[in-house]
């Protein structure tokens, strides 16, 4: 549990808290970037207070955590050596599709994060763009409810369970 006052950090309210951040770290207060959902400044906002920290000469601290990049790349059985990490995919199946398109050739494991309400979509856009590569789909990474499938794209639908719950880390074989 964390007992220090807690202040709201996003999309929305980054400019607005990162100089009210920074102007306590200037102050001497201390200012940690926690997460509910992965390791802080990976997919979220916070490298916006990261770099305007490092642009103001404020030293900064990593502390490791969880992460389900990593944790989900490890378990894939997947080739570790080399990986490329894709973020979130658009909302939008037609710019999924793109996505796919562009990263199909490339001689590497790729890494994508995907919502509850899309990986049905995304697995079906996956087996048509990509074919039949291996996969390691892991839901709720280093949460309560972890789970990982393994297989290709088809074989993974049939393995979900739907409607899926949770966020989920997709790894791609090269």
């Amino acid at each position: 549990e964390i007992s220090s006052k807690m202040t709201s950090y996003n999309d929305t309210n980054k400019i607005s808290r990162t100089k009210q951040l920074l102007a306590m770290l200037k102050d001497g207060s201390s200012v940690a970037v926690v997460s509910d959902a992965g390791t802080p400044g990976v997919s979220d906002p916070s490298f916006y207070l990261v770099r305007e920290a490092v642009k103001a000469k404020i030293k900064i601290v990593p502390v490791p955590g969880a992460s389900a990049v990593l944790s989900a790349l490890v378990v894939s059985g997947c080739p570790t050596d080399r990986f490329e990490f894709i973020g979130f995919l658009p909302k939008k199946d037609k710019k999924r599709r793109d996505v796919f398109t562009e990263f199909k050739d490339i001689n590497h494991t790729m890494v994508c994060f995907e919502s509850c309400y899309r990986i049905e979509s995304t697995l079906k856009i996956i087996s048509e763009v990509i074919g039949d590569r291996s996969l390691c789909v892991g839901r709720e990474m280093t949460k309560m409810y972890e789970q990982f499938l393994y297989g290709n794209a088809n074989e993974i639908l049939s393995q979900l369970s739907l409607p899926a719950k949770g966020e989920f880390t997709i790894i791609i074989s090269k």
